[in-house]
């Protein structure tokens, strides 16, 4: 379950609520729910949200810090951050910094060390079949392989970045072992990362999601 969170049928279309347009709520699916709560981001914290898309795990760990943390939001679509900074204002959270950035470059202007790193991974997308169903058709299995050697790469661009002591949150929207468990379970081997939490949410509940801390 997500402690902060209602399921509402028969609403209609989302945005067409004058409530959600006044920042009094905002949609999540579950499983990306889970994220932010196994991140359990606290105030005064520096967090990075590596691949932060439309700034759905962006806002809800703001929310949750109380909008009193130093936020990062990178991601290297500047369309996608415009639509995290909107969802940012219509939430009226202000701890969130937008960074139109390539992780995997050395000299991303992104900070040098965050106490809690968020990596929702670009991934197989299995997880969300439900809602994208025309992935299936784009979809091969020389996709998985291909997508884990990305996902090696980023983990160990963020790594990086963490301060010691901190914590890092790896999630995927997919079901795969090489994508969840082996890729958390080799991160560790060759950093000395110690896992301490795993989580998976699987339908008709939520998308399927891997997340680990």
């Amino acid at each position: 379950a997500a402690p902060h969170a209602i399921a509402i049928a028969g609403l209609g279309d989302p945005g067409d609520s004058a409530s959600l347009g006044a920042g009094r709520w905002t949609v999540q699916d579950l499983g990306a729910q889970r994220v932010g709560v196994l991140a359990a981001p606290r105030a005064g914290q520096r967090i990075l949200d590596a691949c932060a898309g439309v700034g759905g795990k962006s806002t809800h760990l703001a929310e949750l810090a109380a909008d009193q943390a130093a936020i990062d939001a990178a991601d290297q679509s500047a369309t996608k951050l415009g639509l995290a900074a909107a969802s940012a204002r219509r939430l009226g959270l202000t701890s969130i910094r937008t960074l139109t950035c390539d992780l995997l470059d050395p000299a991303a202007p992104l900070a040098a060390h965050y106490d809690l790193i968020v990596l929702d991974a670009p991934c197989s997308g299995l997880g969300v079949l439900r809602r994208h169903p025309d992935a299936k058709w784009r979809l091969t299995a020389a996709d998985v392989p291909r997508l884990a050697a990305i996902q090696r790469q980023l983990l160990d661009a963020v790594v990086a970045r963490l301060a010691p002591g901190g914590a890092l949150i790896y999630s995927v929207c997919t079901f795969t072992r090489a994508e969840g468990p082996d890729q958390v379970a080799a991160l560790a081997a060759r950093t000395g990362l110690r896992v301490v939490a795993e989580e998976r949410t699987w339908p008709p509940d939520a998308d399927a999601f891997y997340a680990a801390r």
